[in-house]
C-alpha cells in the first residue's frame, strides 16, 4: 500500500464537549449553539486574555470553523496551544493533529507525536491511534511495529474505529505480525460497519493490487468510490489513476481529471503534483506555468520530493555551463536562489536530477568567484556518481585533475556521510 495511506481531516471538539467554567463561558457557549457567533466572540476574547483555558478552547474552535470570524487555523492553534498550557489536556489530540497536518503551521511530525503521546497516555482513543500510526509508517519516529500494535490495540479496546483499520494494514503487509488476508479483510470489515470510510478504501486497495486477494477492479472502484463520496484522498487519487489508464472502467482521461482535482483541492500532494505537470504540458488543461507553481509550492510544502525537484528545475530555467559562463548567468531568466532551495530538499531526498543540478549550481559558483574550491562540486558528483556509474564523467574527471588530494578526500568523505546517514547529515 502506498506509505500515506491516511488523509486525516480535522475533528474538533463540539458543543457539546466545551468545558464550562463561569457563566459567561456558559452564555458564550449558549451563544455559539444559538448561531449568535459576534456576542460570543467578545465574551470569549476577554475571558481568553485572562487565561481561561476553556475560554482559550472554545476561541480556538471559532477560528477553526469560521464562526463569526475569518477562519484562521494559525490563530486557532494558537489558542489550542494556550488552552493545553492552561491545564486544558483535552485539546493535545486537536493540537496534534494541527503539527502532524500543518495546519496553521508548518508539519512538525516530532511536535505532533508529542502532543498525541501526552493525550494517549490521557487514555484517548484517538490520540492513542495516531502513536500507532506515526510507528506503523514511521513517520516523524523509527518505525516501532511493537510500539503500533500495543497503541492501535489500546485504541481498539476504546472502540475507536480507524485502529481496526491500521491492524488491517499490519496484517496485511506482515508487520510486526504473520501476514493474515483473512484477517485483514475481517478488519477491514469490522472498521466499515463502524462507519471508518478509509477501511473502504482498503478494502478497495486490496482489490486494486490484487496481491492477497485476486484482483478485480470492479470490486476496487465499487469500495473506492463509497470512501471517495466522502472526500477520502487515496481513493480519488486511485479512482484517478483508474479512469485515465483503463483499469476496470472505460478510459476517461478528463473523468480522472476531475478526480484529481478533486483531490488537490482537498490538500492532496501527490493530486497537486499531477495537476501541476498538466497545466506546464497544456495539453488536457490551458497552459498556465503561474498555476503550475501554485500547486508545486503547496504539493512541496507537504515535503514532496518530486514537486520540489520539479520546481527547482522550472526556477532554474535553462542555463548552459558551456561557453562564457558570465554571460549566460547574466542572460539567465530563472531564480537561482529558489532553484537551489527545492533542488537541495529533492536532492536530500535521493532525487537525481536535482543532485546533478546542485553539482552544477556548485561548479557555476565556483567559477564565477575564481575560486579553486569544488569541494562540493566533486562531492554531489561522486554522490550522483553512485546512483548512476559514468554519469557527468567528463567533468568530473576533469576536477579530479585540477583538484588538490586532500580537497579530493574531503569531498568523498562529505558524500560518503551523505550517503550512509541517508542525507541526514549532509548539509
Amino acid at each position: 500500500m502506498i506509505k500515506r495511506i491516511f488523509n486525516f481531516f480535522l475533528f474538533v471538539f463540539f458543543t457539546s464537549h466545551l468545558a464550562v467554567y463561569s457563566n459567561e463561558i456558559e452564555e458564550a457557549t449558549q451563544a455559539i449553539q444559538n448561531k449568535d457567533y459576534f456576542t460570543a466572540s467578545i465574551l470569549l476574547n476577554r475571558l481568553a486574555n485572562q487565561n481561561h483555558a476553556a475560554a482559550q478552547n472554545n476561541l480556538a474552535y471559532m477560528y477553526q470553523e469560521g464562526l463569526g470570524l475569518k477562519k484562521d487555523y494559525s490563530q486557532a492553534l494558537k489558542w489550542y496551544l494556550l488552552a493545553s498550557k492552561n491545564g486544558l489536556y483535552q485539546v493535545n489530540t486537536t493540537i496534534g493533529k494541527y503539527y502532524y497536518s500543518g495546519y496553521g503551521t508548518e508539519v512538525n511530525y516530532p511536535e505532533a507525536f508529542r502532543f498525541f503521546l501526552m493525550a494517549a497516555n490521557q487514555n484517548d482513543a484517538e490520540a492513542q491511534y495516531f502513536i500507532g500510526e506515526m510507528y506503523r509508517s514511521g513517520t516523524g519516529v523509527d518505525i516501532d511495529y511493537e510500539s503500533a500494535l500495543y497503541w492501535f490495540n489500546r485504541s481498539k479496546q476504546l472502540d475507536f474505529g480507524l485502529a481496526l483499520h491500521g491492524l488491517g494494514i499490519m496484517y496485511n503487509l506482515g508487520q510486526g505480525v504473520n501476514q493474515d488476508t483473512q484477517k485483514t479483510i475481517e478488519l477491514f470489515q469490522q472498521a466499515i460497519n463502524k462507519g471508518v470510510i478509509k477501511a473502504n478504501y482498503g478494502m478497495g486497495y486490496l482489490y486494486f493490487e490484487g496481491k492477497t486477494i485476486p484482483q478485480d477492479y470492479q470490486e476496487a472502484i465499487r469500495y473506492l468510490k463509497i470512501a471517495a463520496a466522502a472526500s477520502d484522498i487515496d481513493a480519488l487519487n486511485l479512482i484517478a489513476i483508474m479512469y485515465r489508464n483503463g483499469l476496470g472502467v472505460k478510459t476517461n482521461k478528463p473523468e480522472g481529471l476531475k478526480y484529481w482535482i478533486q483531490a488537490a483541492e482537498l490538500g492532496s500532494e501527490l493530486a497537486q503534483f499531477n495537476l501541476a505537470k498538466i497545466y506546464l504540458k497544456g495539453i488536457e488543461k490551458p497552459k498556465n506555468k503561474k498555476e503550475a507553481i501554485r500547486l508545486l509550492e503547496l504539493s512541496a510544502q507537504k515535503n514532496n520530493p518530486l514537486a520540489n525537484d520539479l520546481l527547482g528545475e522550472i526556477y532554474n530555467e535553462t542555463i548552459t555551463i558551456k561557453g562564457d559562463i558570465k554571460k549566460a548567468l547574466a542572460n539567465y531568466g530563472g531564480d537561482r536562489k529558489k532553484s537551489i532551495e527545492h533542488s537541495k530538499i529533492a536532492a536530500k531526498k535521493g532525487i537525481f536530477s536535482s543532485q546533478s543540478r546542485l553539482a552544477y549550481f556548485h561548479y557555476t559558483n565556483a567559477l564565477l568567484a575564481k575560486s579553486n574550491n569544488y569541494v562540493e562540486t566533486l562531492k554531489w558528483m561522486n554522490i550522483v556518481a553512485s546512483q548512476k556509474p559514468g554519469e557527468m564523467n567528463t567533468l568530473r574527471h576533469q576536477l579530479l585533475k585540477e583538484m588538490p588530494p586532500e580537497d579530493i578526500k574531503q569531498a568523498e568523505k562529505l558524500a560518503d556521510i551523505c550517503l550512509h546517514t541517508n542525507f541526514k547529515d549532509c548539509d
